[in-house]
């Protein structure tokens, strides 16, 4: 279990800089945190809005839920009235999108493909795309733990996650996360069309209505007042470095030429505990999924040897959504402790979901590993 957590899942990480890691002459760039779940989602609603060009959106999870009809609704209304292109990409294991949803989508030029990779194996089903992106223009990122579902949001009459995004504008940030997308976009074999039949296409004239409906529904209460225009990187902080994006790649080597590949690198693993190296005195991580592989443990003891010392913030068995990471965690948990780990675990009202480390209260990580 811990070798295919390791290696079969597509994961980017935002990575906010306060301390000399890249050159002073690089300009800065501006973040916020989007901590508050209603936030979050009327932050997406606006930026969508605001879009001139280009919206591209990845997500691991993508429901036809409330909350996933509001943002189909936007993203149409976006290439309809001002050209802009739209291109969603799901996980192939983890979408929910009706046929005459997708038929719908096509009619008005929205694209829309799945990340599926067909070669079978041992742990095959866990091989998927479990990032969250959405990029506008080129020049906004919004990445965190969030899906495209109502629990995500606060809207879920069973249960919510407590989560975490980030907002970012940078040049580089984006560039490097719109590349990443691309990667797999462009990837003939891990990137296919969602389908739909004929009768769905001659069937979906009601779609519009119940998309219209679930976004004028969803935007009743947003914290900030209904705003199209609204500016979200105005109050944002600026870093005094570049934010780096961190992402696994999708190439392989092959006589010498990079070739686009099925299966991906370690590279966000191995970025990341380079980066945690770094470390002067404490590591403060919070993961509602904590199963550390061997390569991450080896970490762990190092770095108790060194006197950093590590926070962890994980799900209680009463929080966790997910039992069978629940039972491969608590089967760790004495063998974590006696890596001079501090483990606090989490007994809140939500379940945790957020994916966040703070490195010597100088360098803050975002992301969805």
């Amino acid at each position: 279990m811990y070798q295919f957590l390791k290696s079969g899942i597509i994961v980017p990480i935002v990575v906010f800089l306060f301390c000399v890691l890249f050159p002073q002459q690089l300009k800065a760039d501006k973040w916020r945190f989007l901590s508050d779940d209603q936030e979050a989602l009327q932050c997406r609603f606006d930026l969508i809005q605001q879009a001139e060009k280009e919206i591209l959106l990845s997500s691991f999870i993508f429901e036809d839920d409330q909350v996933g009809k509001a943002i189909l609704h936007l993203v149409v209304e976006a290439a309809k009235e001002r050209g802009v292109s739209i291109k969603i990409m799901v996980d192939g294991h983890n979408y929910k999108i009706g046929k005459k949803i997708r038929a719908y989508l096509a009619s008005q030029g929205v694209e829309l493909r799945k990340f599926r990779v067909k070669r079978v194996g041992r742990f095959g089903w866990f091989r998927g795309l479990h990032e969250k992106m959405l990029i506008i223009d080129g020049k906004w990122l919004i990445t965190g733990g969030r899906n495209v579902q109502d629990k995500y949001y606060g809207l879920n009459d069973k249960f919510n996650f407590k989560d975490l995004d980030v907002l970012v504008e940078g040049v580089k940030v984006c560039k490097d996360a719109r590349f990443h997308f691309f990667e797999s976009w462009d990837n003939p074999k891990v990137s296919y069309p969602l389908k739909f039949s004929k009768r769905h296409v001659r069937n979906h004239a009601s779609v519009p209505i119940t998309l219209e409906a679930a976004f004028k529904k969803t935007s009743l209460n947003f914290p900030k007042g209904y705003n199209p225009k609204l500016f979200w990187i105005e109050d944002a902080f600026i870093t005094e470095r570049p934010i780096s994006f961190i992402h696994d790649d999708l190439f392989e080597l092959k006589d010498s030429i990079f070739v686009k590949s099925d299966y991906k690198d370690n590279k966000c693993t191995e970025e990341l505990i380079a980066l945690m190296s770094t470390a002067q005195r404490n590591i403060v991580i919070e993961n509602p999924y904590f199963i550390p592989t061997p390569t991450w443990e080896k970490f762990f003891e190092e770095a108790q040897k060194k006197g950093i010392k590590i926070t962890v913030l994980v799900n209680s068995i009463e929080s966790n959504d997910l039992i069978v990471y629940q039972a491969a965690y608590l089967n760790r948990r004495k063998t974590l402790l006696k890596l001079g780990l501090d483990i606090w675990e989490y007994h809140g009202s939500q379940k945790l979901h957020l994916k966040s480390i703070i490195i010597d209260g100088k360098i803050s990580v975002v992301g969805s590993y």
